[in-house]
């Protein structure tokens, strides 16, 4: 088994990067055509993310403008705990480097003694507005072992903490927080309302300061983060009467108008939680119907979405290179838009849009994807021109 180096250079690494952590002023977004593709080469081993397959979870960071990679599986392993950041404002202004905007904010082993999360797979992954950090939030995690990359004194597949003599303390199915300012994980709370596999995304509410997450049941749980207190919320039926599959789909959501969008991948439906009513409703079909896998199956773990709050809709990429589609929430009615859009000059012959997670910039006003099984690409698209705040808004 592989083992990962571990020690002080880490730490050395930790300080050089924070000393190097400044906030984010104004920015003039890139200038790129609207609707349009493109497509960026992901990096080399060790410079970013590379040959990524799925799982990965990004959410954006006002305090710097860049985004934030936690968890997921790539370069043929799995429940990485590495988390990096990339600008997306100066990968496009370096469209041949694909290292460029990329950077290691914690690694895979960090200093001894330090708390950081065990094995993360595909977890909740959330900016706090008013803390100015991240909420990880089980989720899917695992130990490591057979396919996973193990840290000097790591116990192999062991199914709790691992507090390392030498080296960091590796905490199992914790809720934990990241501060970008620091590059620092910190320990939060055990209480993940059940195991947490299998329930995935989370929001951040910061008008009632907590996290709202699919839970067992299935429910949507809402933890009250000053009170370490969840509250389970029925999900009701879907309009076939059917129990809606959200526990395991990518939310977008609208901070403005207070409502989260979801795809249930396996039986075709796209609902909305309203975050005021603490209600689930279901707004009707997705276009193609239920996420399809190998022949004769649908997939519960695809269904991607991402909300761009400048031009205010949803953006659906069905799984495996199926198509795009824009939902417009707020027309009468609202409706489905095939986005069929064309590639930035110079894309490779036969290139299909492909990522198995995305995060909107509102501050650089694009969508940044990143692709999966083969599509080893940063995928990049504004869809409207409207105009960018020189600062991400912050919600109270």
């Amino acid at each position: 088994m592989k083992r990962l180096a571990l020690g002080a250079s880490a730490l050395l690494a930790i300080l050089a990067l924070a000393a190097a952590t400044r906030a984010a002023g104004p920015t003039i977004p890139p200038s790129i055509p609207e609707k349009q593709w493109i497509s960026l080469r992901l990096p080399a081993e060790g410079k970013g993310i590379s040959h990524m397959d799925k799982h990965v979870t990004l959410a954006f960071s006002p305090l710097n403008n860049r985004i934030y990679f936690t968890g997921g599986d790539y370069v043929g392993k799995s429940y990485r705990q590495e988390t990096w950041s990339l600008d997306a404002a100066e990968r496009l202004r370096s469209p041949s480097d694909p290292a460029a905007g990329w950077r290691l904010e914690y690694p895979a082993c960090g200093p001894k003694g330090a708390p950081q999360p065990k094995g993360p797979d595909f977890v909740g992954w959330t900016w706090d507005s008013r803390r100015n950090v991240f909420w990880m939030v089980p989720g899917e995690m695992q130990p490591h072992g057979q396919y996973a990359l193990v840290c000097p004194g790591e116990r192999p597949d062991f199914y709790g903490d691992d507090l390392i003599a030498d080296g960091p303390h590796l905490l199992f199915r914790h809720i934990m927080t990241f501060d970008p300012a620091t590059r620092t994980w910190a320990d939060y709370d055990t209480n993940i309302n059940g195991k947490g596999s299998d329930i995935w995304y989370s929001v951040y509410d910061p008008v009632t300061d907590s996290i709202i997450r699919p839970s067992p049941g299935p429910t949507m749980g809402v933890y009250d983060i000053k009170a370490k207190k969840w509250t389970n919320h029925s999900l009701g039926s879907d309009a076939n009467g059917k129990t809606p599959e959200i526990a395991r789909a990518h939310y977008a959501t609208d901070y403005e108008k207070r409502r989260i969008f979801m795809i249930d991948p396996l039986n075709g439906r796209l609902h909305r939680w309203d975050m005021d009513a603490r209600k689930l409703s279901d707004l009707g079909p997705i276009p193609k119907g239920p996420i399809q896998g190998p022949p004769g199956t649908v997939i519960p773990d695809k269904a991607y979405a991402v909300w761009d709050s400048n031009a205010k809709v949803l953006i659906h990429n069905r799984y495996n290179r199926d198509g795009v589609f824009v939902y417009h929430p707020d027309e009468a009615p609202p409706r489905w838009e095939v986005a069929d859009f064309p590639f930035a000059p110079g894309a490779p012959a036969g290139l299909r849009v492909h990522w198995n997670g995305a995060a909107f910039d509102p501050v650089n006003n694009v969508l940044v994807g990143i692709g999966g099984e083969g599509s080893d690409y940063v995928w990049l698209l504004r869809y409207s021109a409207s105009p960018a705040p020189s600062a991400a808004p912050v919600r109270r």
